[in-house]
């Protein structure tokens, strides 16, 4: 067996775009230095318990095959992958983690190394500690977080919300934050004593770090994820707010690329908010009867009723 460290660069156009791949485990040393990094534990079963491949790494196939298996791993991929396109200067590095650095983060990586070329990118592949031999622990003692229980029902920015079958419906909170009152705190209060579980995806982040050259990326790159995903509903308000300080043009491009896309929303605009007939007329043209409403309560009410219910859940699963 390999036991050196494997780094792969593709070859690729030498303008294209540069994305570093790194794959680690967090029991052989620090974090690497990167501007995603993704703890696969959190999301995927170690596959080492399988003794066929226990003293294979995740460049071998049987490796791979059972990674790539696991429900979310591909969605996993899909979000480095867009990551890895949000405008950004420089090389990017992701990096994906696992408790040894042997079967789901190097899988992972291959996985996303071969869609990133596909798609023209320069990649650059470093397999951290696929090298180094088999962590043998203890019964007692695991290095494996919690994987997430449907009673994890909140996330917030920077967290990812990967689904899992069986999930309760999303609703992702878009609408105004710079500037602007924290209206996401009273629609997430409203939507956790809903009669029906829903898990509450909120971009407006307790501390944001703005002097981290680093966080907008990380912010978009978040944003841009779960807004994407399959089956959630995004609640868009947008709340009075002095033109003086902002006119939230970014919740206003989000709104026109979610009408435009023909996601599943619900609409709400304050009478204060300066642009409140632009967002009428944006929804009257893209969405013929789409109504846009004037009270935060309004529209999470709308919210409510829009979420499937449990019984066409199961239909639509079935």
């Amino acid at each position: 067996m390999d036991t050196t460290p494997t780094t792969l660069t593709t070859a690729a156009d030498s303008a294209a775009p540069a994305v570093h791949l790194i794959s680690f485990g967090f029991l052989h040393g620090p974090v690497p230095e990167a501007d995603l990094v993704l703890d696969v534990r959190r999301w995927l079963h170690d596959p080492a318990a399988a003794k066929a491949i226990l003293d294979l790494d995740g460049r071998d196939a049987r490796v791979q095959q059972t990674v790539y298996g696991t429900p979310g791993a591909v969605e996993l991929v899909e979000h480095a992958v867009h990551a890895a396109g949000v405008a950004h200067r420089g090389e990017r590095v992701l990096a994906f983690g696992c408790a040894g650095g042997r079967h789901r983060s190097v899988a992972l990586a291959e996985l996303a190394a071969g869609r990133l070329a596909l798609r023209g990118y320069r990649v650059s592949l470093e397999h951290r500690d696929v090298h180094r031999p088999r962590v043998l622990r203890a019964a007692t003692t695991t290095t494996e977080p919690d994987r997430r229980e449907p009673r994890d029902l909140y996330f917030e920015a920077p967290n990812y919300y990967l689904p899992q079958p069986g999930d309760a419906p999303a609703v992702f909170l878009a609408g105004g934050i710079t500037g602007c009152p924290r209206w996401h705190d009273h629609a997430a209060a409203v939507l956790a004593a809903a009669p029906e579980p829903v898990v509450v995806l909120n971009p407006n982040r307790a501390d944001f770090p703005i002097h981290d050259p680093a966080a907008g990326w990380e912010q978009v790159s978040w944003e841009q994820h779960h807004l994407h995903l399959a089956e959630t509903t995004t609640l868009f308000w947008f709340p009075a707010c002095d033109p003086a300080v902002t006119v939230q043009p970014i919740a206003m491009y989000e709104l026109g690329q979610a009408l435009g896309e023909g996601r599943r929303i619900v609409v709400g605009a304050d009478p204060g908010y300066p642009r409140v007939a632009d967002v009428r007329m944006l929804c009257q043209l893209a969405q013929p009867g789409l109504p846009v409403h004037s009270t935060l309560d309004d529209t999470l009410a709308a919210v409510l009723d829009a979420l499937p219910h449990p019984a066409e859940a199961a239909l639509a699963a079935a």
